[in-house]
């Protein structure tokens, strides 16, 4: 399959390699605009709502099929720290304005290539390395080619639904976590928003579990996870669940609105979604800790939760921080 890929990606057409967590086989797939007949595929859907969902399959589809990646892959400008207090100053300017609790602030980190990089044995590393994540490499017929490690669940399906509230970010540590008051407050107010949600949703037979320190690559979140019942739709819970109040802040309208107006550069495929939908079973993963290769750089998209509270230099501590998880398959080592 990687081979297939190899040639796939020499031939500038699109496909996609995922390993999702705690399995060893990995799903190749050819790129279709419609959905496939069959039941067994992958989909990866971008930030922005009106963006089309891409459909990869095991079989190259009859009708639909894209043949090239239409991507200039011209490279993107970074988020520099002067850029960025300027955003993070225009957030907490307008949280009492617009009564806005919490705004995901994302920017972009541009880093050289490596001598000698090559995707494929980068996305190799990145299964070896994070075994509990949905890891791919994936050559999008508009944006080009991606490759990521996403810890966080969007939606699950097997005998019952599942989803994640996620939030709050330290240092992965070797003892005991200690977590402050605003990363506890954040975690709630997504968790509060998923009980109001699934209830809206009329879900049915709920079971929300404690709070649990789950680890990814470099850095440590606060998880809950939640299971319920539904006769609804997929893409009904989907439109209901996405974008996130992790992935876009409280409350949800008002601070999409907030990220439009401040953030230069487009999210693309960052903090979409992605992951293979069956008749046995759903995956659905958020896409974060991803980065877009271009022809000498590599852009990683970075992010985190800003609210009244938060501080500056904490906050671009934290992008940093997570930027180590990518860049440990990349160079190796922290870059500086």
């Amino acid at each position: 399959m990687i081979q297939a890929a190899k040639q796939s990606y020499s031939e500038h057409k699109p496909f996609c390699l995922v390993r999702f967590p705690g399995e060893k086989h990995i799903f190749f797939g050819y790129a279709s605009k419609t959905k496939p007949t069959s039941q067994d595929f992958f989909i990866a859907k971008g930030w922005d709502a009106n963006s089309e969902a891409v459909y990869y399959a095991k079989q190259a589809p009859s009708s639909g099929v894209i043949r090239e990646v239409l991507t200039s892959n011209q490279s993107i400008k970074e988020t520099d720290f002067k850029d960025y207090t300027a955003q993070f100053k225009n957030y907490l300017e307008h949280f009492e304005k617009r009564q806005i609790q919490k705004a995901i602030l994302s920017r972009l980190k541009l880093v050289a290539k490596p001598e000698r990089f090559d995707p494929f044995d980068t996305y190799e590393r990145a299964c070896l390395a994070y075994p509990e994540t949905l890891a791919y490499i994936m050559s999008h017929p508009t944006e080009g080619l991606w490759l990521g490690a996403s810890p966080e669940i969007l939606l699950q399906k097997r005998a019952r639904w599942k989803t994640v509230s996620l939030a709050g970010t330290q240092p992965v540590k070797n003892t005991g976590y200690i977590w402050g008051v605003k990363e506890q407050r954040e975690q709630e107010l997504v968790s509060v928003h998923l009980r109001k949600t699934l209830s809206q949703l009329r879900a049915t037979n709920i079971l929300e579990s404690a709070v649990e320190t789950a680890t990814s690559g470099a850095v440590a979140h606060l998880k809950t996870f939640f299971e319920f019942d539904s006769d609804k739709k997929i893409h009904e819970i989907l439109e209901s669940l996405h974008p996130t109040p992790a992935i876009a802040g409280l409350p949800v309208d008002k601070a999409i609105e907030l990220i439009s107006e401040t953030e230069r550069h487009q999210r693309r495929l960052y903090t979409g979604y992605l992951g293979r939908i069956s008749r046995e079973k759903v995956d659905l993963y958020v896409n974060l800790r991803c980065m877009q290769i271009f022809e000498s750089e590599l852009g990683l998209y970075l992010g985190g939760g800003i609210t009244a509270q938060s501080n500056l230099e904490s906050e671009w501590d934290e992008t940093e921080m997570k930027a180590q998880t990518l860049l440990k398959i990349t160079h190796g080592k922290k870059e500086n």
